[in-house]
């Protein structure tokens, strides 16, 4: 039984300094559970003093002590109690660690309590050692809103060009709050906005040009010089200017009547409406006129005739001036018209062998008697001039043909001047001038708007040395005129 016992004690020693390098120590490293062993015997628990003690007593035999008392005889003895006999007795346990304690003090204190979280410890063991294991204590803290962070997912209002962009304030953990905070500055403002009101016009329409606007920002700021735009339309023109020009002369006064001008547009467009200006002009009685109206006293076989001389109007002055012979002389050959023919007095209104115009047999072109050209230029109406050494054609009177051809002699008298007006508005579509023509008055063949042949039997030369009147040919489709010896261009 003693060789047991020994043996027993001296595996426990082995197990002891291979398992616990030095002893087993209690489950709080500052108290120690072994004694002093200072036999033979073997302790277990503070220190390996010899095989004579296994636990916390003293040893001083051969005997295996363990626990906390002496052993003083034989007995193997363990743990904490009494001396042990000859039985194997074992005193005081060997302390295992739970970690079941809810302990709140610093040293456990694993993180402190955030606003996300409340403050979390390690649990510890009834001795006071630390585990691993957590749990919690208390509550998450308040949330503190000192945080200014410019990002989007606390933007209250986006800058404008009137503010600046305004944040929540957040905390640290990222929660929102609901007060405010200013980042930055106002944008720049964007002149993009087509507004139509007074306070951006820029420059009002008129009759000839839109009327101009600044461009503007959506906050209402009005953009610069080169921010415009245009809109509508022109307006329409006001004829209420009475402008005394020559562009604007619809008739020049006269000694009858005023002048009369178009009315016309600030912008000098010309209206219809007109106004007169002005007062008549002086008559001027500076023409000879031999007509029955003008007639003072007839002639006579015994006097010439006297008539009052006249105005370019037709009014009658009070100088006159005589005209005619005393006795008739009657001219050599017909007057004729485009219907008849006489012979007529060189000095007065007398004539003789009036008769109608008979065609001949030779095609019927030419009067029997007075071998006029007839037909082919019915509708010209030719006169004298006053002074009776030249004719001239006085006008048209739409004949039958549009192809008309202008004699170079009436009354045996050269053909050298058309008068004023003579074919206006008329329907010719050709006209042959004879090379006896020095003149053609102002609008003589005007507005022919179908005469599209003219052709002068005369030289190039010849039809530039003519005097021609203003607008003689106004508004007529002929391009040229074919002369003799070349084309003269409109």
């Amino acid at each position: 039984m003693k060789k047991a016992k020994k043996f027993l004690i001296s595996l426990l020693a082995f197990a002891s300094v291979s398992a616990f390098t030095l002893g087993l120590t209690g489950c709080d490293d500052k108290k120690p559970s072994a004694g002093i062993g200072t036999g033979n015997g073997t302790t277990i628990g503070g220190g390996l003093g010899g095989l004579g003690g296994l636990g916390g007593g003293s040893s001083d035999d051969d005997n295996t002590e363990q626990g906390g008392s002496v052993g003083n005889n034989n007995n193997t003895e363990q743990g904490g109690g009494n001396t042990g006999d000859d039985d194997g007795e074992q005193g005081g346990n060997v302390h295992t660690h739970v970690f079941n304690q809810e302990v709140v003090a610093d040293e456990y204190l694993k993180s402190a309590a955030t606003c996300t979280s409340a403050t979390v410890y390690h649990k510890s063991c009834e001795c006071g050692e630390k585990g691993t294991d957590t749990f919690t204590y208390g509550n998450a803290l308040e949330h503190v809103y000192d945080q200014e962070v410019a990002e989007y997912e606390y933007l209250k209002f986006a800058a404008t060009c009137e503010s600046v962009a305004v944040y929540h304030k957040s905390c640290e953990c990222g929660a929102k709050g609901t007060e405010m905070f200013e980042y930055g500055e106002p944008l720049e403002h964007v002149y993009n906005q087509e507004v139509v009101a007074d306070e951006y016009l820029e420059t009002a329409a008129t009759c000839t040009n839109v009327a101009i606007y600044y461009k503007s920002c959506e906050c209402g700021a009005k953009g610069t010089d080169i921010d415009i735009f245009a809109y509508g339309e022109p307006l329409e023109h006001v004829y209420n200017q009475e402008v005394v020009a020559d562009k604007y002369l619809e008739t020049a006064a006269t000694c009858e009547s005023v002048a009369v001008y178009h009315k016309s547009c600030e912008c000098g467009a010309k209206g219809a409406e007109t106004f007169e200006y002005g007062e008549p002009l002086e008559h001027v009685y500076n023409k000879e006129v031999v007509a029955d109206e003008y007639l003072e006293t007839a002639a006579s076989c015994t006097s010439v005739a006297i008539y009052h001389k006249s105005c370019k109007c037709g009014a009658k002055g009070a100088d006159t001036f005589r005209y005619g012979d005393f006795v008739h002389t009657w001219k050599d050959g017909y007057h004729y018209n485009s219907s008849s023919h006489w012979i007529q007095c060189k000095y007065c209104t007398a004539t003789k062998e009036y008769g109608q115009h008979v065609p001949d047999d030779n095609g019927g072109f030419y009067c029997k008697t007075c071998r006029h050209l007839i037909g082919v230029n019915e509708g010209i109406v030719y006169g004298e001039s006053e002074d009776g050494t030249y004719a001239e054609v006085w006008g048209y009177n739409e004949g039958i043909t549009t192809e008309i051809v202008i004699e170079s002699q009436y009354n045996n008298l050269p053909v050298k001047g058309i008068y004023g007006d003579a074919f206006r508005l008329s329907n010719i579509v050709s006209v042959v001038i004879p090379d006896s023509i020095t003149l053609i008055r102002y609008s003589a063949f005007s507005n022919c708007y179908n005469l599209t042949s003219i052709t002068f039997t005369g030289t190039v030369a010849e039809w530039n040395a003519i005097e021609k009147g203003s607008n003689w040919n106004y508004n007529v489709p002929a391009t040229k005129v074919v002369c003799s010896d070349g084309e003269v261009a409109l």
